[in-house]
């Protein structure tokens, strides 16, 4: 009779075990389809600001424009102890502020948009840093 009671406390500890797992899978598909609606949300606002267009296939595509000036101030500001990626940062961030600047966002609120542009961006970055030390 033991053996059945212990039988059943196991596979009742393991349905809960289970149950959890499937609360957190749950909550964590609940914080990525949040993430991804956040995320369109603040690339939609980036593209009535002309930072990024959209086009025919519902993909979002960097302003050339906007690209060219990041590039600029990050080679402009790069030294050769500094990470690529932080000197990209602070560059999309003066940018975006030029876009915004009469919006008069906190940088809380331009953090997040600078995370996605370097997203879109860091490749494309980095590649022109490393031709302009090349020359």
């Amino acid at each position: 009779m033991a053996n059945k009671k212990s039988r059943s406390t196991k596979a009742k500890k393991e349905e809960e075990e289970d149950e959890e797992i499937s609360e957190e899978e749950e909550y964590q598909e609940f914080l990525e389809s949040l993430l991804a609606e956040f995320t369109l949300a603040f690339l939609k606002d980036m593209e009535r600001h002309g930072i990024f267009e959209e086009k025919e296939n519902d993909e979002f595509q960097i302003n050339e424009e906007f690209l060219d000036k990041i590039i600029e101030k990050t080679i402009k500001n790069m030294s050769d102890s500094e990470e690529i990626e932080d000197v990209a940062t602070e560059a999309i961030l003066e940018t975006l502020d030029e876009y915004y600047q009469n919006e008069n966002l906190s940088e809380e609120e331009m953090f997040p948009r600078a995370e996605i542009v370097l997203s879109y961006v860091i490749e494309d970055v980095e590649k022109e840093v490393k031709n302009k030390k090349n020359d």
